[in-house]
């Protein structure tokens, strides 16, 4: 990573992940090149966070057909982001 938080002030996600999608490809050789944070156990997400969910997938795979978001706990998804080569923040 490069240490550094992206803040995309003012974008979606989903209008951020189809910006991203059009410049940088998905790397396939990667086992799950695309994760997201689910709900513990027992919760689910609300229906805004839902449909926040089905628009960054349906973004992504207007670059990416084969590629899935693979969903991660919270802890999971922290540890993996530390790792990660960018941190995206949008608002």
């Amino acid at each position: 990573t490069t240490g550094q938080l992206v803040v995309l002030a003012g974008v979606d996600c989903p209008d951020a992940l189809n910006a991203i999608g059009s410049v940088l490809p998905i790397d396939l050789f990667v086992e799950e090149p695309m994760r997201n944070m689910c709900p513990s156990p027992g919760l689910e997400l609300p229906p805004e966070g839902a449909e926040v969910l089905e628009l960054s997938k349906s973004a992504m795979a207007a670059h990416c057909k084969t590629a899935a978001f693979t969903p991660l706990d919270r802890m999971a998804f922290y540890d993996e982001a530390r790792k990660a080569f960018a941190v995206v923040q949008c608002a």
